[in-house]
């Protein structure tokens, strides 16, 4: 039987090389755990945003928000303390410092889901498995669970302990969509991408008034 299908952000980290919470960062005109949660609901049954006790004051999705409650080191408390709350559901998870995340990479993964294995995930142009952008069954999670409990934290070691359903980058066609996957860390590496967004709404605004002005002058010829 397949489980139901969640969504998680991850953004229970302290951020302590960006300087400032990555969650909070606007790359698409909102707060990036709330722009992923939104792209998760889209494909997911429900979705969370995982935090650290105490992490927001404000939450705007106060319902939806799951709080790290099991005592693990970094991303893993946040999927075990989901876990924890909804034992019989799978998550689509994704990590708060993924910028470049659409909507067609959540449901092309969702597609390949393949839900007798442990996890269904991609690995990297540099052959690495990543974890938090990946679809984790409940066997996967219980496994998780177990084997944090004897204090093996790294998932390129963990990951060929489970059954993982590993997908390739070959399906996207050139550079700029393997580029997904690529997550952001420092304040200046944020800056560019913010900019690098600003730009190319600008000329989207710029296209579409363009468009807009030529379909004005062909139905006035056709007049």
């Amino acid at each position: 039987m397949t489980a139901v299908l969640y969504g998680l952000v991850l953004s229970g980290g302290r951020s302590e090389r960006m300087g400032t919470d990555k969650g909070n960062i606007k790359y698409h005109n909102k707060e990036q755990r709330i722009h992923l949660a939104n792209l998760l609901d889209q494909v997911c049954d429900r979705s969370f945003i995982s935090h650290r006790p105490g992490q927001y004051s404000d939450f705007d999705r106060k319902n939806n928000s799951i709080e790290d409650s099991v005592d693990c080191p970094g991303p893993v408390s946040g999927l075990l303390s989901a876990h924890l709350e909804h034992s019989n559901a799978a998550f689509l998870v994704v990590a708060c410092d993924m910028p470049f995340i659409q909507l067609k990479h959540l449901e092309q993964l969702v597609s390949k889901r393949l839900s007798s294995s442990d996890i269904t995930l991609y690995r990297n142009q540099n052959f690495f498995f990543e974890p938090f952008f990946a679809i984790w069954e409940p066997s996967g999670l219980t496994l998780l669970n177990q084997l944090a409990i004897d204090q093996k934290f790294s998932f390129q070691r963990i990951i060929p302990q489970l059954k993982a359903n590993v997908l390739d980058l070959e399906e996207f066609d050139n550079q700029s969509e393997n580029n997904f996957l690529r997550s952001i860390n420092s304040k200046n590496e944020s800056d560019q991408v913010q900019v690098q967004n600003a730009m190319r709404s600008h000329q989207l605004q710029i296209n579409a008034k363009f468009r807009e002005t030529q379909k004005l002058s062909e139905t006035d010829q056709a007049t």
